[in-house]
């Protein structure tokens, strides 16, 4: 199976930034942003089962809220058993993730969700700003 465009620059990205698990939530194309609703677009290392479709409102949970503020969000020493991220030879509990939004024209398109066992540097969120452009071309061609 060949992954997207957008799978694959998604998947890119969360390889530069070391992350164990992420996920891209993209908005639905209203022009009203205070209606604008944030679903599940792309996963690595993650796929939400049949039950479990991520859907946030503006301003609803940390998505929702991060797409509203526009403005990243770090959260650290997660509490153990909050995400286990499995892999072929054990699992292990990140201890960090950043909820990330993607502005473009006071819009939130979108919001990056991502989860690390290392704390993510400035340069990182560098990257993420620098990747920006691509994620949006991507998600717009998908």
């Amino acid at each position: 199976m060949s992954k997207t465009n957008l799978q694959h620059t998604f998947w890119e990205l969360a390889n530069q930034l070391n992350a164990v698990q992420a996920v891209l939530y993209t908005s639905n194309k209203v022009s009203n942003e205070s209606a604008k609703i944030y679903s599940f677009a792309e996963g690595f290392a993650y796929i939400p089962t049949e039950n479990e479709q991520p859907i946030y409102a503006y301003g609803e949970g940390l998505i929702g809220q991060v797409a509203k503020d526009k403005r990243f969000l770090f959260i650290d020493d997660i509490p153990e058993g909050y995400l286990k991220v499995n892999s072929g030879l054990g699992a292990a509990y990140p201890n960090h993730i950043l909820v990330y939004p993607i502005v473009k024209d006071a819009q939130t398109e979108a919001v990056i969700e991502l989860a690390t066992f290392v704390k993510l540097e400035e340069q990182m969120l560098n990257l993420l700003k620098l990747a920006e452009p691509k994620l949006l071309a991507a998600i717009h061609s998908s």
